[in-house]
């Protein structure tokens, strides 16, 4: 069985949902991703951004979530199906906690749209809707998280789905690049 987990960085366009097969997780609301399975989400000024927005937003959509980020939903009645199946763990986000959720039960994992883990570019489609100021160099603390992840469980293959003028970084034997 296959995932994928599409994050919101600039690459995530060459993401290509109609040649895609298998369990879709995107992270936070996507914008021109359409058809997905799980929506992951761990910031509640994502919560706060859908109660201002349409709170009807994910109607009949699962959204994985911390508990904290459940509560927040529940508090402003926000529709959809927030399952608080994430332990809060510190510099963690989003995509790490839905892959880590995904790697217990899927045996190939592609990763899209995920450029802090090749580059030093943290922006986000998310940016414009929910403003941040700047930003400290998290990639180089997830990165580590990523390593730790794919470790955990030697038997899943993950692929990252990246540019083709990139600078891999070595995340173990069972994840590989597929340039685009």
């Amino acid at each position: 069985m296959k995932a994928h987990f599409i994050g919101n960085g600039p690459s995530k366009s060459i993401y290509n949902q109609s040649v895609r097969y298998g369990y879709r997780v995107v992270g936070n609301y996507p914008k021109e991703i359409q058809f997905w399975d799980a929506c992951s989400i761990i910031d509640h000024k994502m919560a706060v951004w859908i109660s201002n927005t349409n709170k009807k937003l994910l109607a009949g959509k699962d959204i994985w979530c911390s508990p904290d980020v459940a509560k927040w939903a529940r508090h402003w009645n926000l529709q959809g199906r927030w399952h608080a199946i994430y332990t809060p763990k510190l510099k963690f986000n989003s995509g790490h906690q839905a892959v880590q959720h995904l790697s217990e039960k899927f045996q190939f994992i592609s990763l899209w749209g995920m450029d802090s883990m090749w580059s030093d570019d943290l922006t986000s489609e998310m940016d414009d809707r929910i403003p941040r100021g700047k930003r400290p160099p998290l990639n180089q603390q997830w990165r580590p998280h990523w390593r730790q992840i794919f470790e955990s469980h030697p038997k899943v293959k993950y692929t990252i789905h990246a540019p083709a003028n990139i600078q891999r970084v070595d995340y173990g034997e069972n994840c590989r690049y597929e340039l685009h």
